[in-house]
């Protein structure tokens, strides 16, 4: 850290107090240091770095004026090296996949920058769920998919790294890739989590994602083994599509429910749950009154 009254930068001994020459720098390896100011008003500069060195962050705080016991906050702000997307080893068609971004300081590819100190913007030729500053969320269809990232941080003199990922097609895809136009896959599936164990009667509400992007998805049952316990409702205005089914077991057992999502061309993908549906337990109480017997009759509120 170094500290300047005016334009003048001072020096510090090892225990914190201004010398004329010959000062040491004023490490921050422990998180604080005190040092011992007269009255005045003092800028306070903070840079982070390794042993390289490799400058990994810096901050300020401008002004200060020390009239007492001060404790003097210095918020920093990471310098940006590199910006990497990190792909799935497996790409398969209708599937919904995550690609994590990571961005380094210069130098340290194993150390992480805060998502506090940067944005991004990412750019992609696939349909996108969702993204953060984390990575983004996207679904695999029967096309190459470039993606690319731009990463900048908030400094007046900005900063930008880029990163870039470019997946080939499926290969399932290119086995069904023709003239015919035969739709071969099966639709993806998931089943969002649901309580393990549920007491009998009790309403259950089943939620999960299905897409398929060459025939659509044409419907989602769910089973009780051999038995069709009825049809989800699906909403397919966003993509991946959600489905919801509601389901009241009525016996005390355990389930194991099958559900199917097919789509327009017959595939099918199936997917199972299980659940322990549980007795409902009744807590029964009884009043009791306690007191003294008293044979002139005293009522409750201890009157005659």
């Amino acid at each position: 850290m170094k500290v300047y009254q005016g334009l003048v930068e001072l020096e510090f001994d090892a225990s914190g107090y201004i010398v004329e020459s010959g000062g040491v720098p004023v490490s921050l390896t422990a998180g604080s240091v005190t040092l011992h100011l007269p009255h005045g008003v003092y800028d306070f500069k903070v840079e982070a770095s390794d042993d390289e060195p490799n400058l990994l962050a810096d901050g300020s705080r401008l002004g200060v004026n020390v009239t007492a016991d001060t404790v003097v906050s210095v918020t920093l702000s990471s310098f940006l090296g590199s910006a990497v997307l990190h792909a799935p080893q497996v790409v398969l068609p209708n599937e919904v996949i995550d690609v994590l971004l990571t961005v380094h300081p210069p130098g340290r590819s194993d150390l992480l920058v805060p998502t506090i100190d940067y944005a991004t913007a990412f750019t992609t030729s696939a349909s996108f769920v969702d993204e953060s500053k984390r990575g983004i969320r996207f679904i695999v269809e029967c096309e190459p998919i470039s993606l690319s990232v731009a990463v900048s941080d908030f400094r007046a003199t900005q900063t930008v790294v880029n990163a870039d990922l470019n997946l080939a097609a499926a290969d399932v895809c290119e086995s069904y890739s023709g003239g015919v136009n035969v739709d071969l896959i099966p639709p993806a599936l998931s089943i969002d989590a649901v309580p393990a164990e549920v007491t009998v009667d009790e309403l259950l509400i089943i939620t999960g994602t299905t897409f398929d992007a060459q025939t659509d998805v044409a419907s989602v049952s769910v089973f009780d083994g051999p038995v069709l316990l009825g049809e989800a409702t699906i909403d397919d205005s966003g993509a991946p599509n959600t489905w919801e089914f509601t389901f009241t077991p009525t016996e005390v057992r355990s389930y194991e429910l099958i559900v199917v999502a097919l789509d327009r061309a017959g595939n099918e993908r199936r997917s199972n749950l299980w659940i322990e549906v549980t007795e409902m337990v009744e807590l029964r109480f009884e009043t009791v009154i306690a007191g003294n017997f008293h044979s002139c009759g005293l009522d409750q509120t201890g009157q005659a």
